[in-house]
C-alpha cells in the first residue's frame, strides 16, 4: 500500500458490517472478509503512527484488562493499542479486587464497565474454563446495558484464553503475510507447528490451536507435530481440517518433528502441555488438591524430559526450504544454553532470526487496535479518512534533490553528482509513496525547462543551467484543496528563487 485512500479502498471492499457491535473470541467464528479488515485496518494504523496522522478516535472512555495469567508482551500490546486509539487502561487486579470476597461475575463486570468501551481478557490456564467465563463477561455486560446500567456493552476482546489465542495468532499471520509479500502467495506453503521441548510444564494449548485454526484458511499445508501423549484439542483439529478442504490447503498430523520441518517454508516449534493433563490440572484446582497438582507437576516434568531430542536445532533448520525457514515464536522461547540448559530452540537460530521475531511482535498492538476499531464504528474507512483529513501535512524548502531528470538541465552529466543520486531520488520517491503530493508536478507533470535554483559559476542562470529543488509537498487529502504551484523564476537576489503553492 501507497497511501492511507489504499488502505481505505481495500476495506470498503470488504463485507464486515457484522463485527460493529460484536466481540472477538474465537478466529474460526470470523469470515474471510472480516479477518482480511482486520490486518487492512492493522496495517493502516500502523501506516498512520510512521506517517503522524492521528489515530485518536476517542475522546474519553477506558480500555479494561484482567490478566488471569502472567504476560508481558499481550498486556502491552493491549495497552498500547488502547493509547493508540485514545483509551485509558485500568488493570483489573483481581487481589486487590472484592472477587476474592465472593462478588460475583455479573456484578464485577458491570462495575469495572462504566466508561468502558473495551474488555480485554486473558484466561487460559484452566480447559474449560477460559473461554466460557469470557462468555459469561459479555452476557453479564450485555444485560447491564439493556436494564440501563451501562451507557453502552463494552466490546471484549480475546487475549487468551484455554482455546485460541486470537491476537497472537492473527498477529503471526500478518508477520508471514508481510514476509512473503502477500496472503496471495502463500498457497501451497508449508507451515511446521511443532510441540518442542522445555524445562518448565502447564504452558497452554491455545497458541498451537490458534495457529492451526487460522493458518489452514489461506491454502498453505499445515503440519501440527508432537509426541505421542502431546494431543490438542480435537474439536479444534476438525476446524483446522474443515479450514484446509475450504481454502485448498491442508492440514496433516505426525509425531514426526523432522518429517514437519522437512522441506517447510514457516517453522514454529513452541513447547505445550497434554490436553489430558491439562483437563486433570483443572480438576485438581477446582477441588484446591494442591498436593495432587504438585504431584502433576512432577509427572509431566518427566514425561517433557522424555523429549529433549524435539528442538529446533541447527541441523533441523538446514532440511527447510532452501535451508532458510521463516522461524516464529509468540516468545519468550526456552533458548539452549541461555534461558535454559536444553530448550526449544538453539540459541544461534534465535539470534539468527531475533529481529524478525520482535517484527513478529510488533504487530500484535495493531492487531488488537483494529480488532477494538472494527467493533466500535460501523464505517471505519469513513473514520479513516476524517482522521487524514483532521492533521494534513504541508512542508516546504530546499530538499537538495532534482526528483526526475527533467528537474535539471543535465541529467546525464549529474547522475553520480549529489542532489541526483539514484539513493536520494529513491528516498524522494519514498516520500511521496508515503501520501504525499510533490504539487508543482501534480499541476505540471511534464513541463521543461523550470528551475528553482542555479550555480553562481559559468553563468548557470544566464543560460538556465539550473536544478527543481525546492518544492512544496502536502498529505493526499489536500489534493481537492490545490490551486496552482508556481516558480517564480524572475525573482532575483540568491541562488535559489522563490516558489508558491495556491490553495483554498
Amino acid at each position: 500500500m501507497k497511501t492511507l485512500q489504499d488502505y481505505i479502498d481495500k476495506l470498503n471492499a470488504l463485507n464486515f458490517k457484522d463485527m460493529y457491535n460484536s466481540d472477538f473470541f474465537l478466529t474460526w467464528e470470523k469470515t474471510d472478509d472480516e479477518l482480511e479488515a482486520v490486518f487492512t485496518l492493522a496495517d493502516a494504523l500502523r501506516f498512520m503512527r510512521e506517517n503522524n496522522i492521528s489515530t485518536k478516535v476517542f475522546e474519553s472512555g477506558l480500555g479494561i484488562s484482567l490478566f488471569r495469567d502472567n504476560s508481558t508482551r499481550t498486556r502491552f500490546s493491549f495497552a498500547s493499542a488502547c493509547n493508540l486509539l485514545g483509551l485509558e487502561v485500568q488493570d483489573l487486579d483481581e487481589g486487590k479486587s472484592q472477587i476474592a470476597h465472593g462478588e460475583t461475575v455479573r456484578e464485577t463486570a458491570n462495575m469495572i464497565s462504566f466508561m468502558a468501551d473495551v474488555i480485554g481478557i486473558r484466561d487460559d490456564m484452566y480447559i474449560g474454563k477460559g473461554n466460557a467465563y469470557m462468555h459469561e463477561v459479555v452476557d453479564a455486560v450485555t444485560e447491564g446495558h439493556k436494564d440501563g446500567i451501562l451507557q453502552q456493552k463494552p466490546t471484549l476482546v480475546n487475549l487468551q484464553c484455554d482455546i485460541d489465542h486470537p491476537t497472537q495468532a492473527m498477529a503471526d499471520m500478518l508477520h508471514i503475510i508481510h514476509e512473503f509479500g502477500g496472503v496471495e502467495n502463500l498457497k501451497g506453503k508449508k507451515i511446521a507447528m511443532s510441540w518442542a521441548y522445555s524445562p518448565s510444564y502447564g504452558k497452554p494449548l491455545s497458541v498451537p490451536q490458534g495457529v492451526i485454526g487460522l493458518m489452514t484458511r489461506f491454502g498453505m499445508d499445515v503440519v501440527l507435530a508432537h509426541p505421542e501423549g502431546y494431543e490438542v484439542f480435537s474439536e479444534v483439529e476438525a476446524v483446522a481440517a474443515e479450514n484446509a478442504k475450504k481454502s485448498g490447503g491442508s492440514f496433516t498430523k505426525t509425531n514426526n518433528m523432522a518429517e514437519a520441518f522437512k522441506d517447510a517454508d514457516i517453522v514454529y516449534p513452541k513447547s505445550w502441555a497434554p490436553f489430558a493433563a491439562m483437563e486433570k490440572r483443572t480438576e485438581l484446582y477446582g477441588n484446591g488438591d494442591f498436593a495432587g497438582i504438585d504431584a502433576l507437576e512432577k509427572e509431566l516434568l518427566e514425561q517433557n524430559a522424555q523429549h529433549k531430542d524435539w528442538a529446533c536445532t541447527e541441523e533441523l533448520m538446514k532440511t527447510t526450504k532452501d535451508g532458510n525457514a521463516l522461524y516464529l515464536h509468540c516468545l519468550p522461547a526456552d533458548i539452549t544454553g541461555v534461558s535454559c540448559e536444553s530448550g526449544e530452540v538453539d540459541a544461534s537460530v534465535f539470534d539468527r532470526y531475533r529481529t524478525p521475531l520482535y517484527k513478529e511482535a510488533s504487530y500484535k498492538p495493531y492487531i488488537i487496535a483494529a480488532m477494538i476499531f472494527l467493533a466500535k464504528f460501523a464505517d471505519p474507512a469513513d473514520i479513516l479518512k476524517k482522521l487524514e483529513e483532521k492533521k494534513p501535512v504541508v512542508f516546504c524548502g530546499d530538499l537538495n534533490v532534482a526528483a526526475e531528470e527533467i528537474d535539471l538541465k543535465n541529467p546525464k552529466t549529474n547522475r553520480k553528482n549529489a542532489g541526483f543520486t539514484d539513493e536520494e531520488r529513491g528516498k524522494f520517491t519514498e516520500l511521496l509513496s508515503a501520501g504525499f503530493i510533490d504539487t508543482f508536478r501534480y499541476f505540471y507533470p511534464e513541463q521543461e525547462g523550470i528551475y528553482s535554483w542555479w550555480s553562481y559559476r559559468f553563468s548557470a542562470r544566464a543560460k538556465n543551467t539550473g536544478w527543481r529543488i525546492d518544492y512544496f509537498c502536502v498529505s493526499e487529502c489536500l489534493k481537492d484543496r490545490l490551486r496552482d504551484a508556481k516558480i517564480l523564476t524572475d525573482v532575483m537576489g540568491s541562488d535559489h528563487c522563490p516558489i508558491e503553492l495556491d490553495f483554498k
